[in-house]
């Protein structure tokens, strides 16, 4: 597995410039997707820690954080990306893809969380 190899991301799996000096990306693709083992250790912490940040900031759909592990396995919070994108090619779309989850799938069930949810929750 990828991650046991080479458990940090560097900037060649982010972004790669081809023969004629075209950036790509290279970390958004359906084929490779960068989520967590759901067995992990840290999965447990690190979901936690991501329900606090969300209830925190208020959140009720959507929030993408983003963490860092330290070497004894506990969770930092870095930073949330509290809006979302439904391109093709967001971090959100292309987890949802990795998943198995079509992009109108996804969108459908925001759209229908929000019109079901009590408007004072």
């Amino acid at each position: 597995m990828e991650s046991d190899s080479k458990p940090i991301r560097e900037a060649a799996d982010k972004l790669r410039r081809d023969d004629d000096g075209e950036m790509h990306l290279v970390a958004k693709k359906t084929t490779r997707a960068w989520i967590v083992d759901p067995d992990d250790l840290v999965t447990a912490r690190v979901h936690d820690v991501a329900r606090r940040c969300n209830k925190a900031l208020g959140c009720r759909d959507y929030g993408l954080f983003d963490f860092r592990i330290d070497p004894d396995g506990e969770p930092w919070f870095l930073e949330a990306g509290l809006y979302c994108s439904f391109a093709r090619k967001s971090g959100i779309s292309m987890m949802a893809a990795a998943s198995g989850i079509e992009l109108p799938d996804l969108f459908a069930g925001f759209v229908d969380r929000a019109l079901t949810r009590d408007s004072l929750s």
